[in-house]
């Protein structure tokens, strides 16, 4: 158990507006997916130009979040994050009346930089509580943003219009609603705590490019690989469904036990299942029982992937907004690279390729964090072979 220290209490009485927040902007960020049909009628374009919106939004979201963690150290906390999330807003609002791509495109790198810019700042605060609950509160965190997206299709179909509109208010009001809270106080190094070396900092992006890379990797491309390997558009439908219905129940799974669980245990068993669904996936070789069985053991494995690398970090050094905002970064960046690999992969050999880009990148990602977890001296530290309390 860790000692409190100032502004623990405080960030506790700002846990339900971060959280409420994170669930806002998992319907904002991923509101382009549903309405990038209309927004394509709108602009008169093809599916190729249109796809130019997710670059605008992921360079914007590493710019976004570079900036937020020098500011978030410097400056006060809640205000850097009431700014980005009114920068966020204003993106939002301005894109039901643009009829250009390049207008988009911007719009779109302005509500990027803003979502990571406070999503660097929500984690940033988050894990000054030097206590025994940060692995569950940044799970919760992490949970709430799963649930907002599986609402972002019903807002757009309802209204793509009022779906930015509604979500630019939303965004807003909890931006300037911080303003009203005390930010919590910077945290002091621990004494369990190593130095925060190059080495550490380039594994750990590196880890989160990797990671993010193949959840969205994956679910962007699982529909063109279920029609490829003989799947119907119904089964089509419900084979994306269930990747994230399994993927939001293994972050349900991460966020509900108050103790017992350890980070470093929880990563490496998550690792463990993605390797075992991505090897059915490929010796499965499109038969319909191996394509179910490998989406589900990905969607639950990748999701305690995101906050529990977090929280074994913040066990190992301190997590300043600098370091935080290197791994969002890291995350923004396998955004904006790996679907397009992946991408080039199926063009090349079909869409079958999935299943080996998976395998590869699953393969890749528990390398990064073998190394990473030497380095950090993990394999040499009973206290993680021990339970602990989240």
């Amino acid at each position: 158990m860790r000692a409190a220290v100032p502004g623990a209490s405080r960030l506790a009485d700002a846990r339900l507006l971060y959280w409420s927040n994170f669930f806002v902007s998992g319907a904002a960020l991923t509101l382009i997916g549903p309405a990038l049909a209309e927004l394509r009628d709108r602009t008169g374009t093809d599916v190729g130009q249109i796809g130019v919106l997710f670059v605008g939004q992921a360079l914007g979201g590493v710019c976004g979040s570079l900036v937020a963690g020098l500011l978030v150290d410097r400056f006060n906390g809640h205000r850097v994050y009431a700014a980005a999330a009114v920068v966020m807003a204003a993106g939002q609002v301005v894109i039901p009346w643009l009829r250009s791509v390049p207008l988009l495109v911007a719009a779109f790198a302005v509500v990027g930089a803003g979502s990571l810019a406070v999503s660097t700042c929500t984690n940033a605060l988050l894990v000054r509580r030097r206590d025994s609950s940060i692995g569950r509160g940044l799970s919760i965190l992490h949970l709430c943003f799963g649930l907002g997206a599986i609402f972002a299709p019903l807002m757009a179909y309802l209204s793509v219009n009022l779906a930015f509109w509604s979500s630019a208010v939303a965004v807003a009001a909890l931006g300037l609603t911080a303003l009203r809270l005390p930010t919590p106080a910077p945290a002091e190094s621990g004494t369990e705590h190593m130095n925060t070396t190059l080495t550490v900092m380039v594994l750990a992006a590196a880890f989160y490019w990797v990671y993010v890379g193949i959840e969205l990797g994956f679910a962007g491309w699982l529909a063109t690989y279920g029609l490829a390997v003989g799947f119907d558009p119904a089964a089509v439908a419900w084979l994306n469904s269930g990747f994230w219905i399994a993927f939001t129940a293994g972050r349900a799974l991460v966020s509900l036990p108050r103790r017992e669980l350890v980070p470093r245990s929880v990563v490496a068993t998550g690792l463990g299942l993605l390797l075992a669904g991505a090897v059915v996936l490929v010796a499965g070789n499109g038969a319909a029982v191996a394509v179910w069985w490998g989406t589900v053991l990905v969607g639950l494995a990748v999701a305690p992937q995101f906050p529990m690398m977090m929280t074994y970090l913040d066990r190992r050094i301190l997590l300043t907004g600098r370091f935080t905002s290197l791994m969002l970064a890291g995350a923004a960046a396998g955004n904006l690279t790996a679907p397009w690999l992946i991408g080039q992969w199926i063009h090349v050999s079909g869409a079958p390729a999935l299943a080996w880009a998976v395998l590869v990148m699953a393969a890749t990602l528990t390398a990064v964090f073998l190394m990473l977890d030497q380095v950090l001296g993990g394999s040499s530290r009973p206290r993680f072979m021990r339970r602990e309390p989240l």
